[in-house]
């Protein structure tokens, strides 16, 4: 016979395991928050790095562009005095 008598409230019971489920699932979103930060982040530094890539890109166009034209104006200048 047990004379065992609880005086816990239900509200006062804790878990019997070493981590709460509150902390592992506030843990859980504070990590997965820093992950959606951490990829926008990633994500504006490859926009930047992209745009400056093609304005790069643009430029050495602009450059190049004048000796492509003496080129090819010379390309159809040989195949006429090839004919």
């Amino acid at each position: 016979m047990s004379l065992h008598v609880n005086l816990i409230l239900d509200s006062e019971l804790r878990s019997g395991s070493k981590i709460s489920r509150r902390f592992v699932l506030r843990t859980s979103v504070t990590v997965l928050v820093g992950l959606v930060l951490l990829a926008a982040g990633a994500l504006v530094l490859s926009v930047r790095s992209a745009k400056q890539a093609l304005a790069f890109a643009r430029e050495e166009q602009k450059r190049i562009d004048p000796v492509y034209q003496t080129v090819v104006s010379n390309q159809q200048v040989l195949a006429k005095l090839n004919k």
